[in-house]
């Protein structure tokens, strides 16, 4: 795949979604156990976003490059469901992540 298609992702989309920097999943043990990781969700939920994503800078960037195809996905979904579950739902179909999550549940 190339660079071009590859998506962008910022921490503070990461952030604002509650999604792990160093996994990738939604509402990670991680985001709360680990020094850092706590200190810069603290600091985002607080509204200090240059410190937050200073903090993420140093600490978890690196990840980005690793994990971006991941991220996106666990960002699309994150997004469909809270569309979803918002009442934008009217006369839409289901988003495939959840259809494939009913059937399988």
């Amino acid at each position: 795949m190339g660079e071009k298609n590859l998506p962008f992702i910022k921490g503070k989309d990461l952030m604002e979604r509650n999604i792990c920097p160093v996994c990738g999943k939604m509402d990670c043990i991680f985001l709360t156990k680990d020094k850092h990781c706590k200190e810069m969700m603290d600091l985002y939920h607080s509204g200090d976003i240059a410190k937050a994503n200073k903090i993420f800078m140093q600490r978890y960037a690196q990840f980005l490059g690793m994990q971006r195809l991941a991220l996106k996905k666990t960002i699309d979904t994150f997004d469909s469901i809270t569309h979803f579950t918002q009442g934008n739902f009217i006369n839409k179909p289901l988003p495939s992540d959840l259809n494939s999550a009913i059937t399988s549940a």
